[in-house]
């Protein structure tokens, strides 16, 4: 990393990328959200980062996804849409389907309302997996 990657947040600006920090992505096959968890040097969790796709393929070599431009946020100041003007105008454009923007749209609530019910579970099951990750790999390098 050459100089961190920093993102204005509320008043306040923060940290999502500097020498030591860590970044984990999840995502389910056949599912529509795409998550990148950002931890710092500290592995404290610093955000949850929800790109909702029109399905994931989580191919072990190579997984991908297809953005549908609508994402949410998971961080102290609580769950926040972002993007849905790009949603919109990606349908408007021709971009994406009627269907796509409606499946992005439902499944765009459906997690939304998913990370505001489970907002201290989810956290809780991203530092988990990423400790365990984090001692595999520090096993594995001795």
């Amino acid at each position: 990393i050459r100089e961190p990657l920093k993102k204005k947040c509320g008043e306040s600006e923060i940290v999502l990328a500097d020498t030591g920090y860590y970044w984990l992505q999840l995502a389910l096959d056949r599912s529509h959200a795409w998550f990148s968890v950002a931890f710092d040097a500290q592995t404290n969790l610093i955000e949850i980062y929800v790109d909702v796709t029109d399905g994931n393929d989580a191919a072990k070599d190579n997984p991908t996804f297809e953005d549908m431009y609508l994402d949410y946020v998971v961080s102290s100041d609580g769950v926040l849409e972002l993007d849905r003007d790009e949603l919109d105008e990606a349908y408007s454009s021709g971009i994406i389907s009627k269907k796509q923007y409606e499946t992005a749209l439902a499944e765009g609530k459906k997690i939304r309302r998913y990370l505001t019910d489970n907002a201290e579970r989810i956290q809780e099951f991203f530092r988990d997996r990423f400790e365990e990750l984090k001692t595999e790999l520090e096993s594995k390098n001795g």
